[in-house]
């Protein structure tokens, strides 16, 4: 099966097959990416295309510039190398802790601060409007971002231990 265009707006979006494409970095560190037609860009950005519902399942490959090169539908299907070569990529720009526990959570003006443990470890983060900064993915899972942009995941509030399940529950 070989890539197919799909109509967008102003351009076309392309669906890649993994096994047509080979992801690699070259002597400066940036993302190669080889296309079994030939094609090569070189300083690829590579980004989850649905990175809280579906992460490492579709993967958007867009120039250094920003222009969509394609879609890798199936990224899970990437050989070996490629796939580390993305795994690393996608661990380095999606950096998401997990919260395991929550110590306390103060507000103050409006604003909450976080006192937490996280699979990365401990730390502390403030959150504006719980509107506009915690969001649900339904199942209990919810993905909470931080004043500075950073974002944290809570996949499950019921298997958080209930005194933390308390203090988050006050808040979402």
């Amino acid at each position: 099966m070989t890539s197919k265009p799909v109509q967008r707006k102003a351009d076309e979006l392309t669906l890649v097959e993994a096994r047509e494409v080979r992801l690699r970095r070259d002597e400066r560190q940036r993302i190669v990416v080889e296309f079994s037609d030939g094609r090569r860009y070189a300083g690829v950005v590579v980004t989850h295309a649905f990175p809280v519902s579906r992460p490492g399942r579709c993967v958007l490959l867009r120039e250094a510039g920003g222009r969509e090169i394609g879609l890798i539908t199936k990224a899970d299907g990437l050989d070996r190398d490629s796939q580390e070569v993305l795994d690393a990529e996608l661990d380095r720009s999606y950096f998401m802790p997990r919260i395991i526990s929550v110590s306390k959570i103060e507000e103050e003006f409006g604003i909450a601060t976080w006192h937490v443990v996280t699979d990365r470890g401990p730390t502390q983060f403030q959150v504006r409007a719980r509107s506009e900064s915690i969001w649900s993915f339904g199942g209990g899972r919810y993905l909470i971002k931080d004043v500075e942009g950073n974002r944290f995941d809570i996949p499950s509030v019921s298997e958080l231990e209930p005194r933390t399940r308390a203090l988050v529950e006050m808040q979402i």
